[in-house]
């Protein structure tokens, strides 16, 4: 983001947006307003200051543990994926299709919990055009495929809330080969809910109370989904946002009364 600082007149109307560079995403302003929105308009006041925060992309897997274990990965066909070193995308490992002969496939599955949204994974094709193929599935539906001689492009495709099944398949037909003959893929993001342990509590600070709402920063398990509650006696519990803290932190804005006690608590999600 691009530093933007001058003289203003009091009591005016300021707009201002955080552009992200390529693999980060925007986490948030800090300073004399905290708030998710983005662009941002507030009011300037004397010495009004707000820092736009980034954080990395970060993916379901990007293999830089190094083997296939970060998810519960398959790997059918005569041929296993294996994690590799040589062709990245981004950082130091991504993994390759294993060598297979013609008429064969081999393919790299994993079945797990999504909370839906935007997914995407990086992928890099060298193979025989038109005839063998890098396939993308969910549930066994082919959403794309890919071949010839294709540098590290980005793919992007709605991820569907539930357990599913994805799977990059490589397929070859019965004859011929042209390039590397295989495919790669590199930082697969499936929007994938955490299992819930020790480090999914969730923690709820009151940041200030006006016009009748309070703003409360919740900060939490990566990816988890989170229930934030209210309550008039500590007892029942009622719903008031659900969010999916897809950044590490968010604010909910929880109606007050001057006139009645009223508590908050966010739990996940059942």
């Amino acid at each position: 983001m691009t530093r933007i600082s001058g003289l203003y007149p009091s009591n005016s109307l300021f707009t201002v947006q955080a552009v992200a560079n390529a693999r980060y995403q925007f986490a948030g302003w800090t300073g004399s307003i905290i708030s998710f929105d983005n662009p941002l308009t507030f009011q300037v006041t004397p010495g009004a200051n707000v820092h736009a925060s980034f954080v990395p992309d970060h993916y379901s897997d990007d293999f830089e543990t190094g083997d296939l274990k970060k998810l519960p990965w398959l790997t059918t066909g005569v041929a296993k994926w294996f994690v590799q070193t040589n062709v990245v995308s981004l950082d130091s490992h991504a993994v390759q299709a294993g060598a297979i002969g013609d008429g064969q496939s081999t393919s790299l599955i994993v079945i797990t919990a999504s909370n839906g949204g935007n997914g995407s994974f990086d992928y890099k094709v060298s193979s025989e055009t038109g005839f063998d193929f890098l396939g993308f599935y969910i549930d066994g539906n082919l959403i794309q495929q890919w071949s010839g001689t294709l540098d590290w492009t980005t793919f992007g495709f709605a991820v569907p809330s539930g357990v599913h099944t994805y799977e990059w398949r490589y397929t070859k037909d019965s004859n011929g080969s042209s390039g590397a003959d295989t495919a790669w893929l590199d930082n697969i993001q499936l929007r994938v809910r955490p299992p819930v342990d020790a480090s999914s509590v969730a923690h709820d600070q009151l940041l200030k109370v006006a016009a009748g709402k309070a703003q409360i920063y919740v900060t939490g398990q990566l990816d988890q989904v989170y229930l934030t509650q209210y309550s008039r006696d500590l007892i029942h519990w009622g719903a008031l946002s659900t969010n999916v803290n897809t950044l590490g932190s968010f604010l909910i804005q929880a109606p007050v009364s001057t006139n009645s006690f009223r508590a908050y608590r966010t739990i996940v999600a059942p």
